[in-house]
């Protein structure tokens, strides 16, 4: 389903608790299910990622990373279940500021490169602006990863006609935007129980 040359896909956890894939397929071109946070498996992973492959809905794997635990653990943890799944996209690694801690820069960069390792291609960044400038804009090698940008609009019901894009990717070097937290309250069109659901545009489907 292309709009506008551009690929439209929802990311879901536990939050959107089950989700019924093939209404998803019907409106979207793909999606990415949180697959883990730190060393713990998100409860939905195996039914969003199966449920998504029934229904003919490509569905990649994100990990959300934890500042207090181990990179070396997350990144062990994290593959194990990742190439169970064999979802034949690229995975994505979830950079947020954490209330619990400050971002282990050190250790983000030690997951990345054991993640290339594995998988022999560079990971998706899945981050905002504001994690950007705080920890990585002094980075230049990360302008090598694919960028996925968390910026929305003050006002939900407008988009941004663009998402802001700070170094080391350049204004508008990102692969995929989401550029919507709650979907608007739409979670039960694209197939949430949720009312909310993130929404997202990509350049191309990120096939590994």
């Amino acid at each position: 389903m292309k709009t506008w040359g551009l690929l439209r896909f929802c990311d879901v956890s536990k939050w959107q608790s089950v989700m019924d894939w093939p209404k998803a397929a019907k409106k979207l071109d793909f999606a990415f299910a949180k697959t883990s946070q730190g060393v713990g498996l998100d409860p939905q992973w195996v039914a969003n990622h199966t449920g998504a492959k029934a229904a003919g809905l490509p569905c990649g794997g994100y990990h959300y990373y934890d500042s207090r635990v181990s990179w070396q653990a997350q990144a062990d943890f994290f593959l194990t279940e990742w190439r169970k799944a064999d979802t034949g996209l690229l995975p994505a690694i979830d950079l947020e500021k954490q209330r619990e801690a400050a971002a282990n820069v050190p250790g983000i960069l030690n997951m990345l490169a054991d993640v290339v390792a594995e998988i022999k291609a560079r990971p998706i960044i899945y981050t905002g602006p504001d994690f950007i400038l705080t920890y990585l804009t002094k980075i230049p090698e990360l302008a090598d990863y694919p960028l996925w940008i968390s910026h929305y609009a003050t006002d939900k019901r407008w988009p941004l006609p663009a998402p802001r894009v700070p170094l080391p990717w350049f204004p508008l070097d990102f692969w995929g935007w989401q550029f919507s937290a709650d979907g608007n309250g739409q979670g039960r069109y694209y197939g949430a129980q949720s009312n909310a659901i993130d929404l997202n545009v990509a350049w191309e489907l990120p096939t590994l």
